[in-house]
């Protein structure tokens, strides 16, 4: 590694050693000549390092359809696009650490990569074209599961990474996706193949009405789910007070909910403890009382001066 080897340097070794396992040319001035001289020639590589080489496509994909039991390969900082990923995919299924760094790759090399490659436990995505975290949540994933919680808030995630994470991890208790991507098409996923979520965050995504009337119908034993910042109205509130009599929290902060849908859901839903109201569409505080009084049904006296009560 950064030495002035060129092509000939690297032709006339692949012709002397066409035995060897691995190889280290990182900041050499190698191209895609020597690159396909060490597919030609020594097809035993697993591990190779060719970051911040010239080698482009061609030079991988001559490297992935020669040396199918490759596990690493390194191409930080050169010209590869989604070609490599593709070609490395399709012809070596024992990846297990590939660097795609400060390359051209974007998010669907990376998801292909993922996908095929069942071993693969690192993939280096730092200043390439990819715009969203699903490649790295799906090889969470991949890694865990067994998982029962997972906490992407926050991150670049979209639906088509939550579906992934259902389908590999259908034992998922809870999950935080706040500020995220998702919209209904992730909450569907997940209703359908992780029906033991007990608790759901969802605040501040594009989940409406739709997601969240399939978590209700699905995942029977949630007790904790927070909507803030969504569009969601008295449907969501009146699926789940219909569907998870065992909610003890539930946020709708921020939404289209009115008295109606905090009405129905503090009546149905016994044990809960707290449900968030700050700028929905509520008028009154009567829900927010009948909450009180479930939570203190031995009380003696209670003071309300003031506030938005009615009959």
């Amino acid at each position: 590694s950064g030495k002035k080897i060129t092509d000939v340097g690297v032709q006339a070794l692949a012709s002397l050693c066409p035995n060897l396992a691995s190889i280290n040319l990182i900041k050499t001035q190698v191209t895609d000549v020597a690159a396909r001289a060490l597919a030609s020639l020594c097809p035993n590589l697993t591990k190779i390092n060719l970051a911040n080489t010239r080698v482009t496509d061609v030079g991988v994909r001559a490297l992935a359809h020669s040396c199918l039991e490759m596990t690493t390969i390194y191409l930080f900082g050169t010209q590869v696009t989604d070609r490599s990923a593709r070609a490395l995919a399709n012809a070596c299924p024992n990846l297990t650490e590939v660097d795609l760094s400060c390359t051209q790759v974007t998010d669907v090399g990376a998801r292909t990569l993922v996908d095929a490659c069942v071993n693969l436990t690192w993939i280096g995505l730092t200043g390439t074209r990819v715009t969203t975290d699903d490649g790295e949540l799906m090889l969470w994933a991949k890694k865990n599961p067994n998982a029962t919680g997972v906490d992407r808030s926050g991150k670049k995630i979209t639906d088509v990474g939550v579906q992934a994470l259902a389908s590999l991890c259908p034992n998922l208790a809870s999950i935080n996706l706040i500020k995220t991507q998702v919209t209904d098409v992730a909450a569907r996923a997940l209703a359908s193949l992780c029906p033991n979520l007990t608790k759901i965050n969802l605040a501040n995504t594009r989940v409406t009405d739709v997601g969240v009337r399939a978590l209700a119908h699905s995942c029977l034993e949630m007790t904790t789910i927070y909507l803030f910042g969504t569009q969601v109205t008295d449907r969501s509130a009146r699926a789940l007070a219909n569907a998870c009599p065992n909610l003890t929290e539930v946020d709708l902060s921020c939404t289209q909910v009115t008295d109606v849908g905090a009405r129905t859901l503090v009546d149905a839903c016994v044990n809960l403890t707290w449900i968030g109201l700050t700028g929905t569409r509520v008028t009154t505080d009567d829900g927010e009382l009948m909450l009180w009084a479930k939570k203190n049904p031995n009380a003696t006296g209670v003071d309300r001066s003031g506030k938005k009560i009615t009959d």
